[in-house]
């Protein structure tokens, strides 16, 4: 009887490990796959600060000489761009 229960127990542990085990190697996985996220993303941030620096935008003290303009987004785009 005895022998039968600590069968039942050790395989009870083992069950354990192995759903640890699993578990641990996906939370492994998604580690890994957030990492290559973020560095993704670093990269894509970079890239918008080098595209923002390199933009020429208007001064906020000369937005009054745009009042009287036409501000469709085709002479918008020329301004920005």
């Amino acid at each position: 009887m005895a022998s039968k229960e600590q069968s039942t127990g050790i395989e009870q542990i083992n069950d354990a490990v192995t759903s640890l085990d699993q578990q641990t190697q996906e939370n492994a996985q998604i580690a890994t796959q957030t990492h290559e996220i973020s560095m993704e993303t670093d990269k894509i941030a970079k890239l918008i600060i080098t595209s923002v620096n390199e933009k020429d935008f208007i001064n906020p003290s000369k937005k009054d000489e745009f009042k009287n303009k036409k501000e469709d987004s085709a002479y918008l785009e020329k301004i920005v761009l």
